[in-house]
């Protein structure tokens, strides 16, 4: 059994060879066009990589897709799915238009790094990524003269007395009595069948408590059986019936591709336009057959923004999406909007 202060006084020291580790870390030089997360990921990366960084993977559960993503902490990270078999040279293309990568890119960290130089703000960007190019561009009114040295000395001070307090008061009756005395297991002994008596005894589990014989019932009635059963059966929720029950609440669906969600809230759907509740539906990053069959009957506006290269074509059907967002928000009787596959819509592209 380790003392406290013991644990203590060899935290203090790797907390003090984690923090003279991060000192030695030098800055690195990112391209303007990579200080910027990824699109969709801004919370969880500050640069957007290079291309070369997304390694594709077969999907396990659709071998039809193939799931592109960073090896980080040797586990794959599934960022987006594509079809399988497509070249690679389109599906850079892609991944490039979508914003998750930078054809041509620097490889870049996955995590901050610190002297990076200040720049400009383009006039691409979203509002997202100016308001943090601003942050960045703000001049530092944090005082960080005393953090390197003033940490470090507290720290060996901190580890020095945590050794000075174990050696003066670990063998007082009254540390004994707050910390319990140690068991102590002789030399050589390696099972604990072989052991002391008194080594046994202080390892020993408490006998479980068991009804006297006469407290057992013979037999359960057949009224005690069926209450029994009645009050352990419950009424099971489903996402579908409370999506049925609470339709007008806002929701968002997250998950993996082709597990699905679209099947889910279609479904769902479907039954609520019997009730008379008009559908809207919205996806520009659609692909095959399946939606004209999941939203039968609904008003929808669908396309798939990331095989578009026309211009011209790509914003006629954007004004579509925004006709559609409009006639629902003008539409006084009770219906919903449905927007499916919302990442790739909130992307960054050439021609918007």
């Amino acid at each position: 059994m380790k003392h406290p202060l013991r644990l203590l006084a060899y935290s203090s020291f790797v907390a003090l060879s984690v923090i003279l580790t991060n000192q030695s870390v030098k800055a690195q030089s990112i391209p303007l066009e990579q200080q910027r997360p990824p699109a969709t990921l801004e919370k969880k990366y500050p640069y957007r990589p290079s291309c070369l960084q997304l390694i594709p993977q077969l999907s396990a559960t659709n071998p039809s897709f193939t799931a592109w993503g960073p090896v980080i902490g040797g586990k794959h990270q599934s960022w987006y799915g594509l079809t399988t078999g497509m070249d690679i040279n389109k599906a850079i293309t892609q991944l490039d238009a979508l914003g998750l990568c930078v054809k041509g890119g620097e490889v870049v960290p996955w995590q901050a790094i610190s002297n990076v130089a200040n720049t400009t703000i383009t006039s691409d960007a979203t509002p997202l990524e100016r308001n943090v190019q601003r942050l960045k561009n703000a001049p530092n009114r944090t005082d960080t003269s005393d953090t390197g040295a003033g940490t470090v000395v507290f720290l060996a001070l901190l580890a020095a007395g945590s050794f000075w307090l174990l050696e003066r008061f670990e063998n007082k009756p009254w540390m004994q009595r707050l910390m319990g005395e140690p068991v102590m297991v002789p030399v050589g002994v390696t099972r604990l069948a072989d052991a002391p008596a008194s080594t046994r005894q202080a390892f020993a589990s408490p006998a479980p408590s068991l009804p006297a014989a006469n407290e057992l019932p013979d037999r359960i009635s057949q009224e005690e059986l069926q209450a029994a059963q009645d009050d352990a059966t419950h009424q099971q929720k489903t996402a579908l019936s409370v999506l049925i029950a609470s339709p007008f609440v806002s929701r968002a669906f997250y998950g993996f591709q082709r597990t699905g969600k679209t099947n889910l809230v279609a479904s769902a759907m479907q039954h609520l336009m019997k009730q008379g509740i008009t559908i809207y539906s919205l996806n520009l990053n659609s692909y095959g057959t399946a939606d004209s069959i999941y939203w039968q009957g609904c008003r929808a506006v669908h396309g798939d923004l990331t095989y578009i290269t026309d211009p011209d074509k790509a914003k006629k059907l954007i004004k579509r999406a925004t006709d559609l967002v409009d006639a629902f928000m003008d539409d006084r009787s009770p219906s919903i909007l449905v927007v499916d596959e919302w990442a790739p819509m909130t992307a960054s592209y050439a021609y918007v």
